[in-house]
């Protein structure tokens, strides 16, 4: 994935965090597969989930949607629902929602989770089978191209009293010398059951620069390589000495403020999605008041 695909890739699950989708397309049958649908109960301190597994593999193509899905009937469940559909509904491979019109809306009953995740599932799963087909007529070799995967879970990461953590992991390999993938997380908030805006002050980011250079260092450190405070600018994409606030909003953790930054978001694909935890006592002078009211006397 390049920068330009990045940024597009940022954009979309960005618009899912906030946006509802807005059409619909029906998924396509498909031949000689292998489907296994697994419903397999997981139960937290209050949201209460069950882990909803779609997998579908074909001559070509593989797919996997894996989603904690919430079973109760609260607000807080309900946004969670309605979040999980439209971050489903806005993602694929190939960019399948890259524009409102392509976007695809669940119409069936929400409070299925399998049914929800089997829908979109067989989406993902026609959308690659056709394309590895029509790659494959293209092919002038007669060596088969690699098959196409693609794989998505939405994750119960934690929960405290104030807050709840969902982890977002993306998989997706349609060609190339290598597949691409996105990592982050989301906070839902207990006390008013919607998702928590950006957490960090973003008229912040000079005076935040120390904290994200060291936290960049000990993220390659932990990767077994000593970087300096001056090969930053070097090793990594950044203009006029400064890091970015992540595209995606630094997330609420029992351990931190964890900040993550996707491939390619600010260096190149060699050093990975960097990411990084910053103690609350550090990094709370940086925070909106939203995001600290949430973290108490952390």
């Amino acid at each position: 994935m390049n920068r330009k695909h990045f940024l597009i890739a940022i954009t979309i699950a960005s618009m899912a965090c906030l946006n509802g989708c807005k059409s619909e397309k029906k998924a396509t049958a498909m031949a000689d597969t292998d489907q296994e649908v697994i419903v397999d109960s997981v139960v937290s301190t209050e949201l209460k989930t069950d882990s909803v597994v779609f997998k579908k593999k074909a001559k070509g193509a593989e797919c996997k949607v894996v989603v904690d899905f919430p079973q109760g009937t609260t607000e807080l469940d309900r946004n969670i629902k309605a979040f999980i559909c439209d971050l489903l509904g806005k993602s694929g491979p190939f960019g399948l929602m890259q524009d409102e019109k392509s976007n695809v809306t669940y119409t069936g009953d929400k409070n299925n989770g399998k049914a929800v995740v089997n829908f979109f599932g067989e989406i993902y799963a026609a959308t690659m089978k056709q394309s590895w087909n029509e790659i494959q007529e293209l092919n002038e070799n007669s060596e088969e191209p690699m098959p196409y995967s693609y794989e998505i879970e939405i994750r119960l990461e934690e929960q405290t009293d104030q807050y709840v953590t969902l982890s977002i992991n993306t998989y997706s390999y349609t060609g190339g010398a290598h597949g691409s993938s996105m990592n982050y997380s989301i906070n839902f908030a207990k006390t008013y059951n919607d998702q928590v805006a950006y957490t960090i002050n973003q008229k912040m980011t000079q005076s935040i620069q120390p904290l994200l250079r060291k936290g960049v260092i000990e993220y390659f450190k932990e990767q077994g390589e000593t970087i300096s405070d001056a090969d930053l600018n070097n090793v990594l994409f950044i203009d006029n000495n400064t890091i970015p606030l992540p595209a995606m909003s630094p997330v609420l953790t029992t351990k931190g403020l964890r900040f993550e930054y996707q491939q390619y978001e600010i260096g190149p694909y060699a050093i990975g999605m960097v990411n990084f935890t910053l103690p609350y006592k550090d990094v709370k002078g940086y925070m909106t008041q939203e995001a600290t009211e949430l973290i108490g006397n952390y």
